[in-house]
């Protein structure tokens, strides 16, 4: 089945959630999404390069996602703290 298929843009979230579930952890999807989602100091510094690639432009990516009603409040916050 292709992303771009009539099938996969009809498909309902419930049967897509189930074709991800049974994906190997060791498929390309999950690999990334392993490396995207890894905080743990230690395993990082052992990340390659491509690897940090990956996840920098991950983090990139939802960096520019906050909105400016939340950068007011969290500056709110620290204002608050001080």
């Amino acid at each position: 089945m292709s992303l771009r298929s009539e099938e996969f843009k009809t498909m309902k979230w419930q049967e897509f959630i189930v074709l991800l579930t049974g994906l190997s952890e060791n498929s390309p999807l999950a690999r990334t999404a392993a490396i995207r989602l890894e905080n743990d100091p230690d395993r990082l510094k052992y990340f390659n390069s491509a690897q940090l690639r990956i996840r920098q432009e991950w983090r990139d990516k939802h960096a520019k996602q906050i909105e400016d009603s939340d950068i007011e409040s969290i500056k709110q916050m620290f204002m608050n703290m001080s």
